[in-house]
């Protein structure tokens, strides 16, 4: 059976609005940035001021860290990143952990990683892919 031109037309239609979809769903560092400031603040607000300074603070590390990685190859500019999943938790004390599954595009490929991010009582975060 053959299909219609309008049929093949609406599923090219369908197609690219699938690909426009995921395509929007990309984001930078500086995103990702965003995103990590507000789990953090979302845990304690008294504590995490979701805040300019705070998005560079974190855009900073996670900066420093992916250029640091020999599997990106220290190209930190040409990384995408989509979050497909975000978890944001105590674990005792004082520490505080958001926990990201990403898929990783950069020019080598796209990866899926789970990205882990402490914040210490003192502010000071660590980073672990």
């Amino acid at each position: 059976m053959r299909k219609s031109a309008s049929e093949i037309i609406r599923n090219l239609e369908n197609r690219v609005a699938s690909l426009e979809k995921k395509s929007s769903r990309k984001i930078d560092l500086n995103g990702l940035s965003k995103i990590i400031a507000k789990n953090f603040s979302s845990l304690n607000p008294r504590e995490v001021v979701y805040s300019k300074w705070w998005i560079d603070k974190v855009h900073s590390n996670l900066k420093r860290f992916f250029s640091k990685s020999d599997y990106f190859e220290g190209r930190v500019q040409d990384l995408q990143f989509e979050v497909e999943d975000s978890k944001g938790y105590e674990t005792f004390g004082d520490l505080k952990v958001v926990e990201l599954t990403l898929v990783v595009h950069s020019l080598a490929g796209s990866e899926q990683h789970e990205l882990q991010v402490h914040l210490e009582w003192n502010g000071r975060l660590i980073i672990k892919l």
